[in-house]
């Protein structure tokens, strides 16, 4: 590239001075075209040089995300050089992050039952519960071909507005007011107990060989707290993993489960949970948000998760005119709605 950029100059500067000295119009293109095929060639090399250093920074952040990559960025952003937390730092958020319980011992199990083999309605349904845009098998047959598409945090968007929306427009009878509390559940997929899992999973009427699997999937996990100490699981779901989400869905489907009065919705997406109540007054909507929200969060509660309630917010979303303010009281914490 050195001699490339070189030679581009050179000639940059042979042609300038050539055109003072009012040489022939045919030499003065000569040299000119010299000069674009010289500064072509020049700003190839240096596109090429850029691609290669791209794949490199992007190939070494793969291999270590506090590498070249992140010193490049933290120097734009002006965040200055990462110091690495000290041990007691480390140990005091891994004691807020991963709570302590006590170890589980599993109750040992006759292996007598026979492992049932399934058929093809079951690979059907299987094939339904797949993602979509999944790379697809030996066949080479995607999965789009046989699935229905899965339900999304815009779906649970599509239902709350629908229900706003029939509300507007009368399409429910004494039903004026539509108030929204959103519940933060603190730190959930590290806090769910290991044995409400078993216990959700066995309730779901799973096969006991299923359920051994899973025992085995959830015994022995270990985190790496500093080089060398290690603390053992007995809690969380394992994110990334394959069969985090599914165990999670199980165990958080029990919340959405919980028997409800006549205007009480529960839409709830991955850890998110609203809690939609209609009314036809607002004394209505206040006691049913009331006995909703307490019957949910003695629920979640029960199930070995606790709710922040500091974070918990209520939002009036139809009949707002009428109510300047909206407050309910849940023990020793109240919450508001926010306009």
């Amino acid at each position: 590239m050195r001699e490339k950029r070189k030679a581009s100059n050179e000639l940059r500067r042979k042609w300038t001075r050539l055109k003072a000295k009012k040489p022939s119009e045919e030499e003065i293109k000569r040299v000119h075209r010299e000069y674009k095929d010289a500064k072509k060639n020049l700003t190839n090399e240096i596109r090429e040089s850029k691609r290669k250093k791209w794949r490199q920074l992007c190939e070494d952040l793969e291999n270590d995300v506090w590498g070249k990559a992140y010193q490049i960025l933290t120097k734009r952003l002006g965040l200055g050089r990462r110091q690495d937390p000290s041990e007691e730092e480390t140990r005091k958020q891994v004691d807020k992050l991963f709570p302590r319980r006590p170890k589980i011992e599993w109750r040992k199990e006759k292996e007598e039952e026979e492992i049932r083999q399934f058929d093809t309605k079951e690979i059907e349904y299987a094939l339904t519960r797949m993602k979509l845009k999944k790379a697809p098998g030996p066949d080479n047959i995607p999965t789009e071909v046989m699935v229905k598409r899965e339900k999304s945090a815009v779906d649970a968007l599509r239902r709350v507005k629908k229900i706003t929306e029939d509300i507007k427009m009368k399409a429910v009878k004494n039903w004026d007011f539509c108030a929204m509390v959103l519940l933060d559940v603190e730190n959930p997929f590290n806090s769910v107990p290991w044995e409400n899992i078993i216990k959700t999973i066995e309730k779901k009427g799973i096969s006991r060989y299923l359920v051994r699997i899973v025992k085995a999937y959830l015994t022995n996990r270990k985190i790496i707290i500093i080089q060398g100490e290690f603390r053992e699981m007995n809690c969380r779901v394992p994110q990334g993993s394959v069969l985090g989400p599914i165990l999670w869905n199980f165990f958080y489907d029990e919340v959405l489960k919980i028997r409800q009065v006549e205007g009480v919705s529960l839409i709830a997406y991955a850890d998110d949970l609203a809690v939609i109540v209609r009314a036809g007054d607002q004394r209505s909507l206040e006691e049913k948000t009331k006995f909703a929200v307490k019957e949910v969060v003695d629920k979640i509660e029960f199930m070995g998760l606790s709710v922040a309630r500091r974070k918990t917010e209520m939002v009036v979303i139809a009949g707002r005119r009428k109510i300047r303010e909206m407050s309910v009281r849940l023990g020793k914490f109240d919450f508001s709605s926010s306009r």
